[in-house]
């Protein structure tokens, strides 16, 4: 049971590999001055800057440069689909409070979301800032770069002004970008196969659809390099009936002296049904 649960463990780390860095950045803050941040019968203001990223990729937390300005700051910080120039529905937010004494580097704001926030590539999303409650009121330190996108709200982010280029809060995104294994005949690559990998496959035959290089070679699926009706047929088989079994026959000496079959020719038929996955490699 050790064996197979290591095993899992080691397949994921390699197929949902993590680079963690930074996901989004509007840039470091500027020396002075900044964006009212509150949400009172006198002002209410927030911001939502604009993200995209070219992977698949997993929000660790929320940065914010920001200047507390009344004795406790309550805020949330909120992610959002939306479009290249809007944000649309809500994904999830998180709650932070914090006050004065707090020992905060460069007057940085860290909020880790509630939820495991994963965000598609060359998609458009959006993040706030804004105001718990009445009494809250701090200054969002700006940007010192102005051509970002954002967008700011005045009616705690229920509607929201016309988009503007120019410099916005200062604040960032940090997390790990998700790596995938796509496999034969997920043309949609949404790791998974089914109708919509037909339709979409039929839909190239006929010319009706364009595939991407990637999505071509995993359209193959009958592998004599043509794309047809044999692939059509070998990807109903899996829908209907699941992948085949692969299971490679060979033998190689166990070179492991702590094994228990140390000297001995092994191979997967050996294991069958006592792991999740082998791996033979070699070693020097």
């Amino acid at each position: 049971m050790k064996i197979k649960l290591m095993l899992i463990l080691m397949m994921l780390t390699f197929l949902l590999g993590q680079e963690r860095s930074y996901l989004y950045t509007s840039g470091n803050p500027a020396e002075s001055g900044g964006y009212l941040i509150a949400a009172n019968d006198t002002l209410n203001f927030s911001m939502s800057l604009r993200l995209s990223t070219y992977a698949l990729s997993g929000i660790e937390y929320f940065g914010f440069y920001l200047d507390l300005l009344s004795d406790t700051g309550n805020l949330t910080a909120t992610l959002y689909s939306g479009s290249s120039t809007a944000p649309g529905e809500v994904i999830s937010s998180a709650d932070f409070s914090f006050t004065r004494e707090d020992d905060r580097d460069r007057n940085m704001i860290l909020i880790a979301p509630t939820d495991c926030l994963e965000i598609e590539s060359a998609a458009y999303y959006w993040f706030s800032l804004q105001a718990s409650d009445p009494q809250t009121l701090v200054r969002w330190q700006y940007s010192q770069n102005n051509n970002i996108p954002f967008c700011t709200s005045s009616d705690d982010c229920q509607t929201w002004n016309e988009l503007t280029f120019g410099t916005p809060g200062a604040a960032f995104i940090w997390g790990s970008r998700l790596y995938q294994s796509s496999f034969d005949g997920d043309l949609n690559l949404d790791y998974s196969l089914d109708i919509t990998d037909i339709v979409l496959l039929v839909a190239y035959i006929l010319n009706q659809e364009e595939l991407s290089p990637e999505q071509i070679g995993l359209a193959d699926l009958y592998a004599d390099g043509n794309i047809d009706i044999l692939d059509i047929v070998a990807q109903v088989d899996i829908v209907l009936n699941g992948f085949p079994e692969h299971m490679p026959e060979f033998a190689l000496e166990d070179l492991n002296d702590n094994s228990p079959s140390f000297g001995e020719l092994v191979g997967p038929p050996n294991f069958q049904g006592d792991i999740s996955c082998y791996y033979f490699g070699h070693a020097g």
